[in-house]
């Protein structure tokens, strides 16, 4: 979930962002790098943590406010070398990509589900990140079984069970490797 002050990119297009505000569980207020305050969906956002330097981004002009903020995309640090990496994390409980579920099919939550997985890997390989995990719930099943049985299709990628420690049963590991 995103928090007030957060550095984020956007995930269906191009620039920065800082959290100024957050709306609901679904929404956020975001200034933009030219300054302007707009309200996006969490699901259409990406965390930044580390990955940007603090001179490469101009938030505009900062408000005495403190905002809030919540999201299901977000880029953490790689602790688990001497060389911190970043990487990115995708929430797929379907409460963290729509407003309003209820009445969805089981089928219909699953599309959505694996659409928006499907669509954020492209943009991980896209932007060169080499770590993604996905959160994608214990439940049945049924969902971990889908995401791996697409990975399993899919060339320069290796996939595993994540940190149990961070996110017990619930999330895959998916190592992305350059194309040539």
């Amino acid at each position: 979930m995103f928090q007030p002050g957060e550095k984020i990119t956007f995930l269906h297009e191009s620039g920065f962002g800082i959290v100024t505000e957050i709306i609901s569980a679904t929404q956020v207020k975001i200034r933009d790098d030219f300054g302007f305050e707009q309200v996006y969906f969490v699901r259409d956002l990406v965390k930044i943590h580390g990955s940007m330097e603090d001179n490469d981004y101009n938030p505009g002009p900062k408000e005495d406010e403190q905002p809030k903020t919540r999201s299901n995309y977000s880029v953490q640090k790689d602790r688990s070398s001497a060389e911190a990496k970043d990487y990115w994390e995708l929430d797929l409980h379907i409460e963290s990509l729509t407003d309003n579920h209820r009445g969805m099919s089981n089928f219909e939550i699953m599309k959505t589900q694996m659409s928006e997985f499907k669509r954020f890997l492209s943009k991980a390989r896209a932007n060169g990140i080499q770590k993604v995990v996905v959160i994608h719930g214990v439940g049945e099943g049924v969902l971990k079984n889908e995401i791996r049985n697409y990975l399993a299709q899919q060339e320069f990628l290796e996939f595993y069970d994540a940190s149990y420690l961070e996110y017990g049963k619930g999330a895959t590991e998916i190592r992305l490797y350059l194309q040539r």
